[in-house]
């Protein structure tokens, strides 16, 4: 180096230009910041590198980490697995030698009972013998049971469809209407009652047994039984499935009907009640009746059921 240059002081930038205005030669400072600044960015790309580097080692750790707990996880699950898979073949070769042990033990008392085996084995086909007797007899006692319960279901069922086939077979006889057949003055009052047999087979001895009422305000039972005590007249008739049949009821008011009667009954100030009790003999021999009662209506001049005294059995 040329010993005639010399560099300037760092303490004066300004008077440094002014003495070295070409800057061939940088001052100082000059070059201590250029060094700082390369220092500085050095040092930045070393810190971003180091992060870089940090975080890489902690993914490292982390997987390690992970890894290694995987890895513990299923060393466990092995050991455990191996351990029960231990206890599962000593408690089989347990069983095993156990086993042996009892056949071993078995032969060796059954050689020992050699002697006496025949008497047991006869003893045993004796009481194999009792057992099997005792329970053929409950086998015999429970099929013998069995069949008197399926009997009496049967029996049961039969009932049942016998009162069935009666029901829907059997005859019925009703009444369908009455009407007024004498009703003028000076005569004794006759209504007309029609009756039907609806049901499927014929009705035998049919007796009819019946009353009119004039002037009293209600019916009770106790005149169908006065009714069910009369005598009954003439002779009995046979209906079949489907036909009808009428016949006259006379009023127990013997005599004529008189002027104020017949305008009471007109005018409803009278009530005028027409009933009757029919007693036949169904297809089965069963004994049947039919209670019946019809209330004269003046507004319509004709007669309606009346009150619960329509019924049969």
């Amino acid at each position: 180096m040329n010993d005639n240059i010399k560099t300037p002081d760092n303490t004066n930038d300004g008077k440094n230009k002014k003495d070295n205005p070409d800057g061939l030669i940088p001052p100082k400072n000059r070059i201590n910041n250029g060094e700082d600044k390369a220092k500085t960015s050095n040092n930045k790309e070393d810190e971003k590198q180091q992060k870089v580097n940090n975080n890489m080692k902690h993914r490292i750790f982390f997987t390690n980490r992970r890894i290694q707990l995987g890895l513990m996880i299923i060393n466990i699950f092995m050991l455990l697995f191996f351990i029960g898979f231990g206890y599962w073949q000593g408690t089989l070769t347990r069983r095993a030698v156990e086993k042996s042990d009892s056949s071993f033990s078995y032969t060796k008392y059954a050689d020992s009972i050699n002697g006496v085996r025949d008497s047991k084995s006869f003893a045993y086909t004796k009481y194999s013998d009792s057992v099997n007797r005792s329970y053929n007899e409950r086998s015999f006692n429970w099929t013998k049971r069995s069949d008197s319960l399926n009997l009496d279901n049967a029996k049961r069922t039969n009932a049942f469809n016998a009162k069935i086939t009666k029901i829907q077979t059997r005859a019925y006889i009703a009444v369908t209407e009455i009407t007024f057949s004498t009703f003028r003055i000076n005569k004794s009052i006759l209504t007309k009652v029609l009756m039907e047999n609806m049901g499927k087979t014929p009705a035998f001895k049919v007796w009819i047994t019946n009353a009119i009422k004039l002037g009293v305000s209600e019916i009770n039972m106790s005149d169908f039984e006065i009714i069910n005590q009369t005598k009954n007249v003439g002779d009995s008739i046979n209906m079949n499935a489907g036909s009808e049949y009428s016949y006259e009821a006379l009023s127990t008011q013997r005599g004529a009907v008189s002027i104020i009667d017949s305008v009471n009954i007109k005018t409803g100030k009278k009530a005028f009640y027409c009933l009757g009790i029919i007693k036949y003999i169904d297809i089965f021999g069963d004994k049947r009746f039919t209670r019946y009662c019809f209330k004269y209506d003046p507004g319509t001049g004709i007669f309606r059921s009346y009150g619960s005294y329509n019924n049969a059995n």
